[in-house]
């Protein structure tokens, strides 16, 4: 959450101070033999774009999902039941924790990175990509991670903080994974903390990127935030959209269990349930944000906040 200051001095508003009073949803890696994890999905709806088709056609809608994550363990590809390391984010894989998503982003307990789609017709996954190559991702910091889908340039990019870590050329638009059509994070083989997560309706540039780090509603494609510093009313296991534009998507946190492994080290046929979510202090830094309001941006008796150039998004 950030709490914000506004001075009125003469004809002009002064800087708006970001103060930071923030919680981290904390994930932990449980035993991997039982094959029993944690993670939070986020239905696809989060976008805005709508359902998915029951067809399971493919779609050119791109997008941008983003948080900040501190990654404090992971497995490695010689753990039990692994064979990339532990999952961060992927999408699609909601029956299958470790592979068989439209991708999947898995770091290594040494910080080596996979990344890989898949074109599983089974579940309605897509041409896509076949893998990323990667710089290793940062250990036990704060890092603002972000997966940018362009459907319609036919490229997909990731980025930490705002340095392009990896990108791969799309063989054609994704398909939406129509059995499994959930965003995970903090998923299979990994102990972490996560804060703030974001959707978006656009395939970010890296300037927006840049942005969306400290000023996420700065930007109109902004379509959910998750910012975990409470749970939805009447839930331990619930997160709500915070932000005031009709979409009520919610965050939920669920217990996978597996019913078995197949022969590559795939997690598959799992079971979920909702479960606890633990919310603990986060030690982010967060910078601050700065929003100057002139009395040049008041029309009609309405303020316009501006974040540099950039318009605060209505609603925000």
């Amino acid at each position: 959450m950030r709490k914000f200051l506004l001075l009125l001095c003469g004809v002009m508003l002064m800087p708006v101070l970001a103060l930071a009073d923030n919680m981290a949803l904390h994930k932990t890696m449980s035993s991997l033999n039982a094959f029993t994890q944690y993670r939070l999905m986020i239905p696809y709806e989060a976008l805005g774009y709508g359902s998915i088709p029951a067809s399971g056609m493919a779609g050119d809608e791109s997008y941008t999902y983003a948080m900040w994550v501190k990654v404090t363990g992971a497995v490695s590809t010689s753990a039990t039941a692994s064979s990339q390391g532990g999952v961060l984010a992927s999408f699609g894989t909601m029956d299958h924790e470790n592979y068989n998503g439209n991708w999947v982003f898995c770091v290594q307990d040494n910080g080596k990175v996979t990344v890989s789609g898949h074109g599983d017709g089974q579940h309605g996954c897509g041409v896509g990509f076949s893998s990323i190559v990667c710089k290793n991702f940062p250990m036990n910091e704060w890092v603002y991670f972000a997966v940018v889908v362009d459907n319609a340039n036919l490229k997909v990019s990731v980025y930490y903080n705002d340095e392009l870590a990896g990108e791969a050329t799309l063989s054609s638009a994704m398909y939406y994974p129509w059995q499994d059509g959930k965003f995970q994070a903090g998923c299979y083989g990994l102990t972490c903390d996560l804060d703030e997560v974001q959707m978006y309706n656009a395939a970010l540039t890296a300037q927006q990127i840049s942005v969306a780090q400290n000023s996420p509603r700065a930007l109109s494609s902004l379509q959910a935030l998750y910012t975990f510093d409470e749970h939805a009313t009447g839930s331990s296991s619930a997160f709500d959209n915070v932000l005031a534009n009709g979409n009520t998507t919610q965050a939920q946190y669920y217990q996978s269990a597996a019913r078995w492994l197949d022969a590559g080290g795939g997690i598959i046929n799992c079971t979920n349930t909702l479960k606890d979510a633990e919310l603990i202090a986060s030690d982010r830094v967060i910078a601050p944000v700065e929003v100057t309001v002139t009395v040049a941006d008041v029309e009609n008796g309405s303020l316009v906040l501006k974040n540099g150039e950039e318009e605060v998004a209505s609603g925000a």
